[in-house]
């Protein structure tokens, strides 16, 4: 059984007991969240599509840690000036471990 959520206006695929990384959530590490927007869950039997979020459907997620992502590289170029500038950006990421999917 795996199912499609919303968080923060991004939707990631999750199955009980995967690890999903994602744009940084606040909460401590350890602690519990519920995640209530399920968008589509997916049986062996069936499947089940909300309009636009099923309702009585949760995922119960353990926060695992708080990282930063990749760095990505920002280049700004004047040519024929002598200008150049790089900046550089990490996302923070949170890695959460799904526990269980109750629908």
């Amino acid at each position: 059984m795996y199912a499609i959520f919303k968080i923060n206006g991004v939707q990631y695929k999750a199955k009980s007991g995967s690890v999903v990384c994602l744009n940084k959530i606040s909460g401590d590490i350890g602690s519990t969240i519920e995640i209530k927007k399920i968008m589509a869950l997916f049986n062996d039997e069936k499947i089940i599509f909300g309009q636009p979020f099923i309702k009585n459907s949760r995922i119960i997620a353990t926060i695992k840690k708080h990282i930063n992502g990749k760095k990505i590289s920002i280049v700004k170029f004047s040519r024929r000036k002598h200008f150049k500038k790089i900046t550089g950006y990490r996302q923070k990421l949170t890695n959460i471990k799904i526990i269980d999917i109750c629908c």
